[in-house]
């Protein structure tokens, strides 16, 4: 009797072994089946979203977080790639602006020194087709200087530099200009030296783009301050205009994006991209504050050590 006892309880436990691991089973398909629906649906139809599903399955719960994380991603590709294209089709007609304008002046100058041999109008002429030939070597120039930081083509090697004497530098190569347009100019570098790691081209190319931004969109303001601050670990420049300021701060730095005439212009916005290429090259970073008409401050951070 125990035997036959023994028996019975033995294949009550495989019994309820086997419903439990079919019941499981039947659970587990009928969620990948659901599952799977769903993953049909954004796949077919481009649907955005996630895969949903009440389970006590720790593995089904697993498998959901990693598909949605992969979803969400994949999602994110999708904007970025959106944003992209539409980037690179504004670049393309940007540059198509800036190169088309000043090689249609070179056309019309040289048809005129074509039919008009008067020797003074010719050289005036000749020195507008120099300078507009310069514009568009710049902007090509400038389009390449691009596509190397941000392919990583462009090497930069690092070493402590003087920060002090690199702002005293570009600050005064800009300072007849600055007077020329009635600018207010305004400098506080300490004379205890500054020293960071970075790239001295690189930091004069920084330089020289952001003051002649100052050039460009300040100049109703009549105003251009430099200040380099610093503490233990970190060196600051701030460079300030009182100029229309700039609206979405958020985009200012990115890859050919331009904002309204105010700020802008024709430009193909080619030169802050650069100059925050150039900042992340040397593990630093440039933001933007703006208050139209009153302060907008470029900062640069770089390291001390």
């Amino acid at each position: 009797m125990m035997v036959i006892g023994s028996t019975v309880i033995i294949i009550v436990l495989l019994l309820a072994t086997n419903i439990f691991q079919y019941t499981k089973i039947r659970t587990r398909k009928t969620a990948l089946q659901h599952i799977n629906k769903q993953l049909e649906k954004i796949n077919e139809q481009g649907q955005h979203g996630h895969v949903g599903y009440i389970t006590r399955d720790p593995d089904v719960k697993t498998l959901l977080t990693h598909m949605n994380n992969m979803i969400h991603r994949k999602q994110r590709l999708e904007i970025e790639n959106m944003e992209t294209q539409q980037s690179m089709k504004k670049m393309l007609s940007n540059i198509s602006h800036d190169l088309k304008t000043p090689l249609t002046v070179i056309l019309g100058y040289t048809e005129m020194m074509k039919v008009n041999h008067d020797e003074e109008k010719q050289r005036k002429w000749l020195d507008k087709v120099i300078l507009k030939t310069n514009e568009v070597i710049q902007q090509i120039h400038r389009f390449f200087d691009l596509a190397k930081l941000e392919s990583g083509d462009e090497v930069m090697t690092f070493e402590h530099i003087h920060l002090n004497e690199i702002c005293r530098t570009n600050m005064l190569s800009f300072y007849a200009l600055f007077t020329d347009h009635g600018f207010e100019v305004d400098i506080q570098i300490p004379e205890t030296p500054i020293y960071v790691v970075a790239n001295e081209e690189g930091m004069h190319r920084v330089l020289n783009n952001v003051l002649a931004n100052v050039i460009k969109y300040g100049k109703d303001g009549k105003y251009v301050g430099l200040q380099l601050r610093y503490d233990t670990d970190f060196a600051y420049i701030d460079i300030i205009d009182k100029g229309k300021g700039v609206e979405e701060k958020t985009r200012i730095f990115e890859r050919l994006y331009t904002e309204n005439e105010a700020r802008q212009g024709a430009s193909s916005g080619l030169g802050l991209a650069i100059t925050k290429q150039l900042v992340q090259a040397m593990d630093g970073k440039i933001e933007v504050e703006s208050q139209p008409f009153k302060k907008t401050i470029f900062s640069i951070t770089l390291n001390r050590k």
